[in-house]
């Protein structure tokens, strides 16, 4: 699949290293209630250094995925 989303098990990093360069993941770090509201997306560049799991909770609050 060129895209693939899965619930927080399986988040890690070693998921997110295998799958960084294969597919376009969307896996969440942490379990939210249906009624929870996310934290705001971050503004501005994203950070060169920004570790994988922090490069996936940052792309999941984005404007595109949250819609």
């Amino acid at each position: 699949p060129k895209e693939l989303s899965a619930d927080a098990g399986y988040f890690s990093e070693t998921n997110l290293k295998w799958l960084r360069n294969k597919i376009d993941a969307y896996i969440p770090g942490e379990r939210i209630k249906h009624n929870q509201k996310p934290e705001p997306a971050p503004k501005g560049r994203i950070p060169v250094d920004l570790p994988l799991p922090d490069l996936m909770k940052r792309k999941l609050r984005s404007q595109t995925w949250m819609g």
